[in-house]
């Protein structure tokens, strides 16, 4: 028995540097419980998103993964996660994630990566930090981090919403926390310690996206913007915003070997450095100041394992396991979590 569903097909553009979210609507006549085999491909104008020019402008959208749409209150909608095809059925120069897709092909059983990402953002309103005086600035950043009360928080309705369409739809969303600067937050996508849930790189960035899409939409409810620029304010007594990725490989969460990989993880990122940071988002010498929680953009640094200045963080619970996952804290909040998967994890495979 099929039925019509309202089926949102989201997709990433041709901007640059960064592409950005794109999404359009149609309806399908599909299975009770579809499977992503079941989304009919769709085509759009590539013209007008910077992926093609106008004489040959159509390029295709190939369903790669898919969730509830939260936004619907029936319960027939799905959020459609595209890759970009051209119109020879190639696969697009923009689209980053079939050049992870490769990647893993090659090492997922060598490496068996997971990954995890806290994605950190900036609510505006008004073209101001939502909670900031429309000229000047706040009281210094200390109470706003897990602030709680009027004076110490600002949009958690926002952030509330947010969370809400995320475990609505099926996200694996981890959890959320406003952050050190007055109307900044946080959320997590990553491991949650359920058994059945795909932590691998592909699925975790899919839901990212996901979960972007869902912030943004979440914003307009409040008639605000969602900003995830590295450095918003740009002055060394506010804190920019990241993408801090987790990241673990069979062998760091085993722990016979994990101290000599954990060292050898460290010393491919090390020789990477310069090259990975051109995948880690706009603007990252903004952050990566040395200050702020930030590591210094010139230098490689994890000698500290707790450090929250440093590049990679070694957490407490990994270091006492001799086992689990390290913390990357150089990408940008705006950072393409396919691009950042690929550049860390082709890292370590050079020395394989």
């Amino acid at each position: 028995m099929k039925n019509l569903h309202i089926l949102e097909y989201i997709w990433l553009d041709g901007s640059e540097p960064l592409s950005q979210l794109r999404s359009q609507t149609k309806i399908s006549n599909l299975p009770k419980n579809p499977n992503i085999t079941d989304f009919p491909e769709t085509h759009f104008d590539g013209s007008s998103t910077n992926q093609s020019n106008i004489e040959n402008s159509d390029c295709i959208l190939k369903p790669v993964n898919f969730i509830k749409n939260p936004l619907i209150s029936e319960g027939n909608g799905y959020l459609i996660l595209c890759e970009v095809l051209d119109s020879n059925h190639k696969y697009h120069i923009s689209n980053n994630r079939y050049k992870l897709r490769k990647f893993l092909d090659e090492y997922s059983k060598k490496l068996d990566p997971w990954v995890g990402f806290e994605q950190e953002y900036v609510i505006i309103k008004d073209k101001r930090p939502v909670g900031w005086p429309s000229t000047g600035f706040p009281e210094p950043q200390g109470p706003y981090y897990c602030g709680v009360g009027k004076d110490n928080t600002a949009g958690q309705e926002i952030a509330h919403l947010h969370m809400k369409y995320c475990l609505e739809s099926g996200i694996i969303y981890h959890g959320m926390n406003s952050e050190v600067m007055l109307g900044q937050w946080e959320f997590q996508i990553g491991y949650r310690g359920r058994e059945g849930e795909r932590v691998d790189p592909l699925n975790i960035c899919d839901h990212l996206w996901f979960a972007r899409w869902l912030l943004f939409k979440a914003g307009e409810c409040f008639d605000s913007h969602i900003s995830f620029k590295s450095k918003y304010i740009k002055s060394s007594d506010w804190n920019g915003s990241g993408l801090h990725t987790n990241f673990s490989t069979k062998q760091t969460r085993s722990k016979e070997g994990f101290t000599e990989f954990k060292d050898l993880i460290l010393k491919s990122l090390l020789a990477t450095h310069k090259e990975d940071l051109k995948y880690f988002g706009c603007d990252l010498a903004d952050r990566l100041t040395g200050k702020n929680e930030t590591s210094n953009i010139d230098n490689f640094s994890y000698e500290n394992p707790s450090n929250r200045n440093s590049s990679v963080r070694i957490p407490p619970s990994t270091l006492k396991n001799k086992s689990g996952y390290l913390e990357d804290r150089r990408p940008g909040a705006d950072a393409d979590p396919y691009s950042v998967c690929l550049a860390i994890f082709s890292s370590i495979s050079k020395n394989l």
